[in-house]
């Protein structure tokens, strides 16, 4: 276990020593935000920033698949980072290493959105949904960068497939709009990223457990682990009777 927290650790150091990198992921969601929401909110004649500075600094929504499955592509492709990982799982401790990296940045964030709704909005939110919420999150995230990672040992580069399962992520998770907007939106109950995202920013705005949110991400993430666990099985023996 310590291999895993001194990954984590040396996550954090990492994006200590660059700063520029350190601030730009602070920098970013406020941006985003504040332009999101006000096109929104002109557009529809109503205050969206609520919900999405609930959804942007409350819960851990950094698509935190997306640079760890480029993490384990990278793994995969060498090889050699498999074989002398051994007995630590180079999985987790490559996920270690990336939390650490995003650490720091979203403990900031959400103490800004804190600020937020203390001060300033005036929605009563449950913060305790917010901090229940990021173990779910991040479980679904490693699972989905597992899944994708798996076709590492088909093609030289996910890189494609990352970037098409975060335009779904996107749009179906409600970061480019507030899904409450769907007329008929029942389907986004059997997807995980509404799941990972909306329900959960719209427990903290409501102040409700999201149970249902919670039980269905377990299930993706069983789903998916169990899919790309046999097929990570098969291409790494396929790797070792190459001579890997």
């Amino acid at each position: 276990m310590s291999k895993y927290i001194q990954a984590f650790i040396a996550g954090i150091k990492e994006n200590l020593s660059f700063k520029g990198v350190f601030i730009l992921h602070i920098i970013n969601p406020l941006i985003f935000i504040l332009i999101i929401s006000t096109i929104w909110s002109s557009l529809l004649n109503e205050n969206y920033m609520d919900y999405f500075v609930a959804l942007f600094l409350l819960i851990p929504n950094f698509q935190y698949y997306s640079s760890i499955s480029s993490e384990f592509n990278q793994s995969i492709r060498k090889g050699w980072d498999l074989s002398f990982g051994k007995p630590a799982s180079p999985f987790l401790i490559k996920s270690f290493y990336i939390a650490g990296k995003h650490f720091l940045p979203y403990v900031f964030n959400f103490v800004v959105g804190f600020t937020y709704f203390v001060f300033i909005s005036n929605a009563k939110v449950n913060f305790l949904v917010a901090i229940l919420s990021i173990p779910f999150i991040t479980l679904i995230d490693f699972s989905i960068a597992y899944f994708i990672s798996l076709f590492s040992h088909y093609f030289y580069s996910v890189w494609g497939i990352r970037v098409f399962v975060r335009v779904f992520d996107t749009i179906f998770g409600g970061n480019a709009f507030p899904l409450y907007l769907l007329q008929n939106g029942n389907f986004l109950f059997f997807l995980p990223f509404a799941n990972k995202a909306f329900f959960i920013a719209d427990a903290i705005l409501k102040g409700y457990i999201p149970i249902n949110a919670y039980l269905s991400l377990i299930l993706w993430s069983l789903v998916l682990f169990a899919i790309s666990y046999a097929f990570h099985k098969k291409g790494w023996k396929k790797f070792e009777g190459q001579g890997g």
